[in-house]
Parts: structure tokens; sequence; C-alpha cells
């Protein structure tokens, strides 16, 4: 069964391509992409594959991959191995200069195409992209960062769960160290609720962008 993507036309053919590439990008945790080729028929755009890329360095190169005579670049499908189908900032700034942008996600196992928007105004279209990728970068890094700590954080109170089960001699000193490491699982904590709140709001920010600017399809 084919899908309709405004005047494009997605296969069968091309969406288990898609699905193989989504499922081999969550096995081996690498993007995996490809450029979406249009040739204009009597039944629409028909969309096909070529100019296929895997790996973290995964560089689509446009201007090469549609080799046919009457074919033309519209756009790319590409995975997030550990992220979700939607589009990031980086995404919706290239895509602004195409018709298509498709998108699997690992986190959510799903595959989302964005088409853009018929008289869209591309030069607003990657000024508003820009402001997204700038708001999103900090509160990126400070995930990042809050990972790590959670992570060492962890490490922390089971050695120090494994000192209680050892012995109960030290207790005056195991009230200091629980005192210590609620403080820091607060402060850890309120730190988490800050980001989590900055990056929901990035969020929603980028959902207007690409509600402004594409019509969003389900695939998978």
């Amino acid at each position: 069964m084919t899908i309709r993507l405004n005047s494009f036309v997605l296969s069968d053919s091309i969406i288990e391509r898609m699905g193989y590439h989504l499922e081999r990008s969550r096995s081996i945790g690498l993007e995996h992409g490809f450029v979406l080729c249009s040739e204009h028929t009597s039944d629409g755009d028909i969309l096909t594959d070529s100019g296929h890329c895997i790996g973290t360095k995964c560089e689509l190169i446009f201007e090469a991959a549609c080799k046919k005579k009457h074919e033309r670049v519209v756009g790319s499908y590409h995975t997030h191995p550990r992220g979700t189908s939607l589009m990031s900032d980086i995404d919706m700034k290239t895509s602004c200069d195409h018709e298509i942008a498709c998108v699997g996600g690992g986190k959510d196992n799903r595959i989302t195409c964005f088409v853009t928007k018929k008289h869209i105004d591309k030069n607003a279209c990657k000024a508003q992209a820009d402001i997204s990728l700038r708001k999103n970068i900090p509160h990126q890094d400070e995930s990042q960062r809050i990972a790590v700590e959670k992570e060492a954080f962890s490490k922390i109170a089971e050695e120090h769960m494994r000192k209680i089960a050892t012995s109960m001699r030290y207790s005056r000193e195991i009230e200091e160290e629980n005192k210590r490491l609620k403080k820091l699982q607060d402060e850890l904590n309120a730190r988490i609720y800050r980001n989590n709140y900055n990056v929901g709001e990035c969020l929603k920010f980028r959902n207007e962008i690409i509600n402004k600017y594409f019509d969003t399809y389900n695939i998978k």
C-alpha cells in the first residue's frame, strides 16, 4: 500500500527500506540514511532512494545522488539511533531548503515524514531553526553533564550501601554520609527539574516551527 505525502508517493518498497535501516540503526547504534529522489509521473511524484550512508559521520551528498535522467533531489531519510522520530534543529534547517525529510527514531521506533508547506519563506524557516538550535544547545550540554553526574552519584550511593551492609560500627559517619548524599541528590534533582523544563520549552518552540513550515505524516 502506497502512502501519499502531499504530491509525493511513498511506495511499500521505500517504506520497507526505511524500516530495515531503522532496525539496523537501533541494533548497532549508528545513523543510517539515504537521499530521496523524485520522478514526476501521471500518478504523482514517485519517491526513490539513492546515496545510502551509515555511521556517525553519515553525510548525505544531495547534489550527486539522483542519477536517472528525469529524477531530482527532494529530500532525505535518516535515523536517530537513540533519539525520536522528531526532526532535530539541524534537520529543520536542512529541510527548509528541500521538500521532504523523513526521520526514523530508535527511541520511539517510529518513522515520521515532514513535507515543507507550499510557498514558505525558506530564509525565515532557516532563521527560526537557527534560533531553536541556539536555544537548545546549552540544555543538551547540561543533559549530558547531568547523565554523567547521575551515573557517578549512583556508584557512590552503591558503595555507601555496601559499607552499611558490612558494618554498623560507624553509625555516626554513616549518618553524616546519608545527609551529604541526600543534599547531593536534592541538588541533582533540582537541576534535572530545571533542565527538563527548559528542554520542554525548547521542544515546544521546535514543534511550533515544524507546524508552521511542514506537514507531518506518521509512516510507521
